[in-house]
Protein backbone atom coordinates (compact mmCIF):
# COMPACT_ATOMS: atom_id res chain seq x y z
CA UNK A 1 0.00 0.00 0.00
CA UNK A 2 1.32 3.80 -1.04
CA UNK A 3 1.87 6.35 1.79
CA UNK A 4 -0.91 8.81 2.50
CA UNK A 5 1.75 11.12 1.00
CA UNK A 6 1.90 9.08 -2.31
CA UNK A 7 -1.83 9.44 -2.54
CA UNK A 8 -2.42 12.52 -2.08
CA UNK A 9 0.58 13.54 -4.24
CA UNK A 10 -1.02 10.95 -7.27
CA UNK A 11 -4.15 13.14 -6.42
CA UNK A 12 -2.70 16.37 -6.63
CA UNK A 13 -1.42 15.03 -10.16
CA UNK A 14 -4.60 14.10 -11.31
CA UNK A 15 -6.13 17.46 -10.66
CA UNK A 16 -3.33 19.26 -12.13
CA UNK A 17 -3.89 17.02 -15.47
CA UNK A 18 -7.54 17.59 -15.08
CA UNK A 19 -6.98 21.60 -15.32
CA UNK A 20 -4.70 20.70 -18.86
CA UNK A 21 -7.76 18.88 -20.04
CA UNK A 22 -9.98 21.21 -19.51
CA UNK A 23 -7.80 23.84 -21.23
CA UNK A 24 -7.99 21.73 -24.37
CA UNK A 25 -11.88 21.46 -24.05
CA UNK A 26 -13.65 21.47 -27.54
CA UNK A 27 -15.13 25.33 -25.96
CA UNK A 28 -11.61 26.24 -25.46
CA UNK A 29 -10.37 25.15 -28.73
CA UNK A 30 -12.88 27.09 -30.65
CA UNK A 31 -11.64 29.81 -28.84
CA UNK A 32 -8.14 29.37 -29.61
CA UNK A 33 -8.97 28.40 -33.46
CA UNK A 34 -11.86 31.40 -33.60
CA UNK A 35 -14.12 28.99 -35.00
CA UNK A 36 -17.29 27.30 -33.39
CA UNK A 37 -17.26 24.18 -30.85
CA UNK A 38 -19.40 22.46 -34.17
CA UNK A 39 -16.41 23.27 -35.89
CA UNK A 40 -14.33 21.31 -33.48
CA UNK A 41 -16.68 18.29 -33.16
CA UNK A 42 -16.08 18.47 -37.23
CA UNK A 43 -12.42 18.28 -37.31
CA UNK A 44 -12.79 15.36 -34.46
CA UNK A 45 -15.10 13.14 -36.85
CA UNK A 46 -13.20 13.84 -39.47
CA UNK A 47 -15.69 15.78 -41.14
CA UNK A 48 -14.54 18.66 -43.57
CA UNK A 49 -14.32 21.73 -42.48
CA UNK A 50 -13.56 25.30 -43.80
CA UNK A 51 -10.55 25.27 -41.33
CA UNK A 52 -6.66 24.92 -43.03
CA UNK A 53 -5.60 20.95 -42.73
CA UNK A 54 -2.66 22.36 -40.46
CA UNK A 55 -5.18 23.81 -37.99
CA UNK A 56 -7.37 20.21 -38.52
CA UNK A 57 -3.87 18.48 -37.61
CA UNK A 58 -3.38 20.93 -34.45
CA UNK A 59 -6.76 20.27 -33.15
CA UNK A 60 -6.70 16.49 -33.23
CA UNK A 61 -3.47 16.57 -31.64
CA UNK A 62 -4.90 18.54 -29.18
CA UNK A 63 -8.18 16.21 -28.52
CA UNK A 64 -6.28 13.20 -28.87
CA UNK A 65 -3.62 14.84 -25.65
CA UNK A 66 -7.27 15.47 -23.96
CA UNK A 67 -8.31 12.36 -24.11
CA UNK A 68 -4.88 10.45 -23.06
CA UNK A 69 -5.33 13.29 -20.11
CA UNK A 70 -8.61 12.35 -19.34
CA UNK A 71 -7.79 8.48 -19.20
CA UNK A 72 -5.05 9.27 -16.58
CA UNK A 73 -6.79 11.75 -14.28
CA UNK A 74 -8.99 8.85 -14.14
CA UNK A 75 -6.53 6.69 -12.30
CA UNK A 76 -5.77 9.25 -10.17
CA UNK A 77 -9.16 10.45 -9.46
CA UNK A 78 -10.37 10.28 -5.36
CA UNK A 79 -12.66 7.47 -5.68
CA UNK A 80 -9.83 5.30 -7.87
CA UNK A 81 -6.88 6.13 -4.98
CA UNK A 82 -9.29 5.83 -2.15
CA UNK A 83 -10.59 2.07 -3.15
CA UNK A 84 -7.31 0.92 -4.43
CA UNK A 85 -5.85 1.41 -1.51
CA UNK A 86 -8.57 0.86 1.09
CA UNK A 87 -9.10 4.30 2.46
CA UNK A 88 -12.11 6.36 2.94
CA UNK A 89 -12.46 9.90 0.86
CA UNK A 90 -12.55 11.51 3.86
CA UNK A 91 -9.29 10.30 4.93
CA UNK A 92 -7.54 11.41 2.04
CA UNK A 93 -9.46 14.84 2.32
CA UNK A 94 -8.12 15.59 5.76
CA UNK A 95 -4.67 14.19 4.20
CA UNK A 96 -4.42 16.80 2.13
CA UNK A 97 -6.17 19.48 4.58
CA UNK A 98 -3.47 18.59 6.78
CA UNK A 99 -0.85 19.20 3.54
CA UNK A 100 -2.33 22.75 3.50
CA UNK A 101 -4.58 21.96 0.13
CA UNK A 102 -7.85 23.71 0.67
CA UNK A 103 -9.28 23.00 -2.57
CA UNK A 104 -10.52 19.06 -2.69
CA UNK A 105 -12.44 17.42 -4.84
CA UNK A 106 -16.06 16.20 -3.31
Amino acid sequence: MKSLNEICRQYLKGRKLRLQAKELSNASLARKFECSERTIAKVASGTQTGLPDDDCRIIRACIAERNRLKAITVELSMPKLARENGLSHHSIVKHLEFLGEREVAV
